[in-house]
């Protein structure tokens, strides 16, 4: 049956059948699997700036700082870009874990990045990086992905943040 217009849109929005989607569907995984206290790391750099983290309105968390990081050096994106890309794509909107037309601008990003120390990218980085080689080893359809992530996780650079080889398993930054 066709209707002139669609009398409601779905409220989850679907899962979309793309190399790019199901990459990204796969790197979540991976992260998904980091203990939680990568996380604390994360969100102990964002609050490190002497204020109350009570006070205020509210920031973004750590999850979505992180995975917005991933993004952007993934796509080797700018600031700008990624904002854009954060408010216009439903499938970043998920990865980032971010309320659905609640993206950051330029600025946040900026800011958020800027606060997440070089020290604390590099943990972050070494655990994905064994997080993405144990994923390998479990399934040859996986295999990729975590090849693709081992190598963005050797090349992430925000504000200086270290390079990490892929232990000579994969393509190194």
């Amino acid at each position: 049956m066709r209707e002139i217009v669609a009398q409601q849109r779905p409220l989850r929005p679907r899962d979309l059948d793309h190399d790019h989607a199901r990459e990204l569907k796969s790197m979540s995984e991976i992260l998904d699997e980091l203990p939680a206290k990568f996380l604390a790391l994360v969100h102990g750099d964002l609050v490190s700036n002497g204020r109350s983290p009570l006070k205020g309105r509210k920031a973004m968390t750590a999850e979505p700082v992180l995975r917005a990081i991933i993004i952007k050096q993934m796509n080797g994106y700018t600031y700008r870009k990624l904002s854009f890309h954060l408010q216009d794509s439903n499938t970043y909107q998920a990865f980032c874990r971010l309320t659905p037309g609640k993206a950051p601008k330029k600025a946040a990003l900026q800011a958020n990045f800027k606060r997440v120390k070089p020290e604390t990218m590099e943990q972050v980085n070494r655990a994905i990086l064994e997080r993405a080689m144990a994923w390998r080893a479990r399934s040859l359809t996986s295999s990729y992905c975590a090849m693709r992530f081992c190598f963005l996780v050797g090349v992430i650079g925000v504000s200086g943040f270290g390079r990490i080889g892929c232990s000579g398993s994969g393509p190194a930054g």
